[in-house]
């Protein structure tokens, strides 16, 4: 059996690719093996520098240099002939869904987190959906109760990791570490606020962000900055030679760095996430340490602490308890089994036409079109990495009513 993970590669960094290559390497021993189709653009879309960060896998790429939405569906299209999965996680590539759709393999959707303009799209595409599966009692919610899709083909796959082989000893300087995406989503620039507060305490502490994204070069002015490395290198050189690592996102799903993290018996001190409490890992005092969302004096508060052995020590064994890989994987495959199950779930298919207007694809048709403009070298340049466009980025047309019903859900989890 086979399972096809389409992945894009616009980041370098994410949990996402690197809970996809753990379960990749488990997966055989339960008779599923998987192969990675990565996004290739023309600027944005790199599958060289996304696999530098990632264990081997069995990859091939999804060519569309040229720019066009026919090139990125025929490249997809290509994908799933050459692998011919039985089962394929289309994620946030938004063409992947438009064609597996009119194709066989059966569609398995999992949620990382809360994004409102992936939901709203996934609830569209509900009735295509064959199974799903959330990686927090939250997530699972969201995709019962806001997407609806049937609850007994909804999961929950908490994410494992692996253990550590070594732990970072305590005294002296606090080090802090961050380790993520620099986006607007993960409330990053919380970090610089909370570095000049504990300046102002006269704190002896080092503040080390590891990732990549849009706010990389302004905190560079105010803390070290590394870029994204691989899980290797964050287990050898980057958990070890810390004491906390630091989250500051107002929701999330499971935070995967956190997690792995705790492995190393590091204190995790995390905001008040929407989801923490349902999720039931962070618990204030016992396995984290836990401020309100943007508040950085609380953060620092936090950090004064340090070091709390104690707290470190119960994350650690708290995670090899509940969240080894193998566990992961095995609840994955039961998702994977149900997906399988009964007749195969189509909706009604919509239309997503091609875009833009093409002299070239109205002359010869699309396919030949698309032949012409690689024979030729012609390509449409985008801006930004949309020349892989995702279901992250598509906005409901009812932006207001769909923010109420969400809150509505989450509301409910929390009560």
């Amino acid at each position: 059996m086979k399972v096809l993970f389409i992945e894009t590669t616009h980041s370098v960094v994410g949990g996402v690719g690197s809970r996809h290559a753990r379960l990749a390497e488990a997966l055989p021993q339960f008779g599923w093996n998987a192969v990675f189709a990565l996004t290739k653009g023309a600027r944005f879309h790199d599958p060289d520098a996304y696999l530098r960060n990632l264990p081997p896998i069995d990859v091939m790429t999804m060519d569309a240099r040229t720019g066009t939405s026919e090139g990125r569906r025929f490249a997809v299209e290509r994908a799933i002939r050459r692998v011919q999965p039985d089962v394929i996680i289309p994620g946030a590539v938004l063409d992947a869904w438009v064609v597996a759709e009119r194709m066989k393999p059966r569609i398995v959707y999992e949620l990382p987190g809360i994004n409102l303009n992936t939901i709203s799209y996934v609830t569209r595409e509900a009735g295509n959906v064959d199974a799903a599966f959330g990686v927090s009692p939250l997530t699972v919610r969201v995709l019962r109760d806001f997407c609806g899709i049937p609850a007994d083909r909804v999961f929950l796959v908490p994410t494992g990791v692996r253990k550590a082989a070594r732990f970072p000893s305590h005294g002296g300087t606090l080090r802090l570490i961050y380790v993520g995406r620099f986006d607007p989503d993960k409330r990053v620039l919380d970090a610089i606020a909370l570095a000049k507060e504990l300046e102002a305490r006269k704190l002896d502490f080092q503040l080390t962000m590891v990732g990549s994204g849009m706010y990389a070069s302004e905190l560079q002015e105010h803390v070290t900055v590394i870029p994204p490395t691989s899980q290797s290198a964050l287990y050898d050189e980057i958990y070890p030679n810390a004491d906390a690592i630091l989250l500051f996102s107002p929701v999330e799903g499971l935070p995967n760095a956190v997690l792995e993290g705790m492995a190393h018996g590091l204190v995790p001190i995390v905001s008040d996430f929407e989801g923490r409490k349902e999720l039931g890992l962070l618990r204030e005092g016992e396995t984290a340490l836990v401020f309100p969302v943007g508040d950085m004096k609380a953060a620092a508060d936090c950090i004064a602490q340090l070091p709390r052995p104690d707290i470190g020590n119960a994350a650690r064994h708290l995670i090899e308890n509940e969240r080894g890989v193998e566990r992961m994987t095995s609840e994955f495959v039961m998702v994977l089994q149900k997906a399988m199950e009964g007749p195969l779930r189509r909706s009604a298919i919509a239309n997503t036409p091609l875009e833009g207007r093409s002299r070239l694809r109205r002359l010869v048709g699309p396919r030949m079109a698309e032949r012409i403009r690689r024979m030729l070298g012609r390509s449409f340049a985008h801006a930004d990495a949309s020349e892989w466009p995702l279901i992250d980025n598509v906005e409901p047309p009812d932006r207001a009513e769909q923010e109420a019903r969400l809150r509505a859900v989450i509301e409910d989890s929390i009560a």
